[in-house]
């Protein structure tokens, strides 16, 4: 017969986290996969890549590309989200972006030049989404620390400094 036992509240705990995961898992199935290269073609490493969900209650995630300029992002929840890249003395000149559930199946695709300045271009991923985001970089003089762009980017401590005074909407410009 079976024994009936009492389950302690630590018992409880570790029971809610495992049910927590098991479901916060279940919706982070989609993945990014890319490579950045500069102008001829050679892998870049070291490049900055980081993905923004436009939805506010989503952390931002960070990579860096190998030596091949691969990089990876997998386990991403549905959200829409804007990718960065950045790499000092360079930009993002060109992307060939391709968004698809499954593999062959293409929703969206981006092919295009990107000029200085330009606000790189958003995309969705729900389910089983798979995104393949390539990036071509040049060299440019716009000063380091850019999000690729030729945009400026503040140093973190610019942006705490700001917050922590109370300019919140200079901080998120």
């Amino acid at each position: 017969m079976f024994e009936s036992r009492k389950i302690g509240s630590r018992g409880l705990f570790v029971l809610a986290l495992v049910l927590a995961l098991t479901s916060s898992m279940t919706y982070a199935t989609g993945r990014l996969v890319g490579k950045a290269v500069d102008g001829e073609g050679n892998p870049l490493e070291g490049v900055q890549v980081k993905m923004i969900p436009l939805e506010a209650d989503l952390p931002a995630v960070e990579v860096a590309s190998k030596k091949t300029g691969k990089f990876v992002f997998g386990l991403l929840r549905p959200a829409r989200y804007r990718l960065v890249a950045f790499m000092d003395g360079m930009r993002v000149s060109r992307i060939d972006a391709n968004v698809a559930v499954p593999d062959d199946e293409s929703l969206w695709a981006y092919h295009d030049e990107v000029p200085p300045g330009a606000e790189m271009p958003t995309f969705g991923v729900t389910g089983l989404t798979t995104v393949t985001y390539d990036l071509v970089f040049t060299p440019t003089d716009a000063g380091p620390g850019e999000y690729g762009t030729g945009v400026p980017v503040s140093p973190t401590s610019v942006i705490v400094d700001l917050i922590q005074g109370g300019k919140m909407d200079e901080a998120l410009g």
